[in-house]
């Protein structure tokens, strides 16, 4: 079976019209979000790095019209709020529970959050287009260490980082804090 990979790459404010422009055509209405860094960022003078949008698609008789209403839906909301046309990528089925793993890797958040995927051991952010290390955990990080699904809880989001560097600024040693996280 093969899949068609839609993705959009927009900012942190596109992000949430695009997802939920494509949502209805997404498998399962699954949307993925992936920040890069601020290399990938299509202005350079964004306040905010690049969000590439994606949803799969079970390929079928049906595909090409759906491309095509993807592409219309994408040049509509781009004469609202700037966006690249979207681009279109045919897949071979794979292990979807666990393929998305190899591309999340350790990261930082602020000054002193070190994001760890649980799966992967190494204390370093690696490059994957060249494996240059970019990054590496130091001794006085904090240490969160996630087992996300293949969208949420990755620490990816927009709305996250800003939440974590904001704590990062105003707690204190010996503070305590709640999350009372509501999800979704």
């Amino acid at each position: 079976m093969y899949w068609l990979e839609v993705s959009v790459i927009t900012d942190g404010e596109g992000a949430e019209a695009v997802s939920e422009a494509l949502r209805p055509y997404a498998y399962q209405d699954g949307v993925v979000l992936e920040q890069m860094g601020d290399e990938s960022t299509p202005d350079p003078d964004a306040l905010e790095t690049a969000v590439t949008v994606k949803i799969y698609i079970p390929e079928d008789e049906d595909t090409p019209a759906l491309r095509r209403r993807i592409e219309e839906i994408i040049y509509h909301m781009g004469r609202l709020y700037p966006l690249p046309p979207p681009t279109f990528r045919q897949l071979e089925e794979e292990d979807w529970a666990n393929a998305w793993k190899t591309h999340y890797h350790p990261f930082r958040i602020g000054s002193r959050i070190w994001i760890q995927p649980s799966w992967i051991e190494e204390e370093t952010a690696v490059s994957e287009e060249d494996g240059k290390v970019l990054d590496s955990r130091q001794p006085d990080d904090v240490v969160l260490v996630l087992d996300p699904g293949m969208a949420f809880g990755t620490g990816l989001h927009p709305t996250t980082q800003m939440c974590l560097r904001a704590l990062e600024e105003v707690t204190q040693p010996g503070m305590t804090m709640l999350d009372v996280g509501t999800g979704s």
